[in-house]
């Protein structure tokens, strides 16, 4: 397996796109980090970025951070009523009891846009509220769910862990970005990978040997060349994933980690922490990975030419990221299209997504549809690839 790995590493453009990936995912780390801002003034006129952002932050949340009571609800609720004008209340609201403005606005938001925390008499429902907003979701974007897919999406909301504990959990937002971008650079540079594995001997003119060598050896030249394949999907995205981590996190500084997702994303349905989801897509992104390098692969073994396998495997591995936007399309087809390998890349839809898949008691979420269909897909693609090359080999 080393020997086939050396030849595909030793290709100048497959090192070249490996280190180009690492070094662009350490500076999208920098830069999603420098881009966060914490006001400093109530007036918007004065802001920090960057390490100096995320301290300011920290030391705001220091005397309102723990378990979101109602008491301390009401209390920022108050807070806010207590001003004349509603824009600097809000303002002055956040600095003084940060997250919890951003969660009473979610859970008290008017399904016309029309609301304001200023009518309100008190937050005592607001751990009802989400089941409320969850409805509006369900009603006002024309889903098209079933009696059965509502009454599964609200018992996964019941399943959210009460009290919420608020934690600064804003930054999380500027990591997805970073996550999308770097994620989606392993997609590109690992099909262009997979578009030669197997051709590259006919290239080389290596299969006029290869033709001559019993089944058995050409089955395990084939293998090899999969699970080098595998090895370098893997490496190239745990060293990415390494550096925009290493560097967003080093300079963010502690966030929120086992607070609740609805802390921000207030209406999902998933009753995980920042740390689990943080775990589920980091692995279904690896996963998500091999499976379009493998279906390049496939197609590489099957059609012989690298250039076909390569705009193919580019088109049916990210054109679901467009299709997702036509909101036209039957409810069917778009759980198909999300739970795609590639939409590992889409965390802020998946946390939020309302999409449950068929799987014993109340279903499955994207956040677990999606990496069990990359590891099928995976499997399914590298067995093809393969068996294929195998054959193709043998009758050359």
């Amino acid at each position: 397996m080393w020997y086939e790995f050396l030849k595909l590493f030793r290709q100048i453009h497959v090192k070249a796109a490996f280190f180009v990936v690492v070094i662009l995912s350490a500076v999208l780390g920098m830069v999603s980090a420098n881009s966060f801002r914490s006001r400093v003034s109530v007036d918007h006129s004065n802001h920090l970025t960057g390490k100096k952002a995320f301290a300011n932050e920290r030391r705001k949340y220091e005397a309102v951070s723990g378990e979101v009571t109602v008491e301390k609800l009401n209390e920022a609720l108050q807070y806010i009523q207590s001003f004349s004008e509603e824009w600097s209340a809000l303002a002055k609201g956040e600095e003084e009891y940060p997250g919890m403005i951003h969660m009473l606005e979610n859970a008290y938001a008017a399904s016309d846009g029309h609301f304001t925390l200023f009518e309100i008499t008190d937050a005592n429902d607001f751990y009802q509220k989400i089941q409320d907003q969850i409805q509006l979701r369900i009603e006002d974007k024309g889903y098209q769910f079933s009696e059965r897919d509502k009454k599964n999406i609200l018992a996964w909301a019941k399943k959210i862990r009460q009290p919420y504990v608020n934690e600064l959990a804003a930054p999380w937002s500027r990591f997805y970005t970073a996550f999308q971008f770097v994620l989606l650079l392993n997609f590109f540079t690992v099909i262009i990978y997979a578009s030669n594995l197997y051709s590259n001997e006919k290239i080389q003119r290596m299969d006029l040997i290869i033709g001559t060598m019993e089944p058995r050896t050409i089955h395990k030249i084939v293998t090899d060349k999969a699970k080098s394949l595998a090895f370098l999907t893997g490496g190239q995205y745990l060293v990415s994933m390494a550096a925009v981590c290493a560097v967003f996190f080093g300079t963010s500084g502690p966030i929120a980690w086992k607070s609740q997702i609805q802390i921000w994303f207030f209406t999902s349905i998933l009753p995980f922490s920042y740390q689990s989801v943080f775990f589920l897509t980091f692995f279904s992104g690896l996963f998500a990975c091999l499976a379009a390098a493998y279906f390049t692969a496939a197609l590489n073994a099957r059609i012989e030419k690298s250039m076909p396998a390569l705009v193919t495997g580019i088109a049916v591995t990210f054109v679901p990221l467009l299709l997702r936007n036509f909101s036209m399309l039957p409810t069917g087809i778009m759980k198909f299209i999300q739970v795609l390998p590639v939409n590992t890349a889409m965390i802020e839809n998946i946390i939020t997504s309302l999409y449950l898949y068929p799987f014993p008691g109340n279903g499955m979420p994207s956040i677990y549809a999606v990496p069990v269909v990359s590891v099928i897909l995976a499997a399914v693609f590298a067995w093809c690839s393969v068996r294929m090359a195998g054959k193709y080999m043998c009758m050359d």
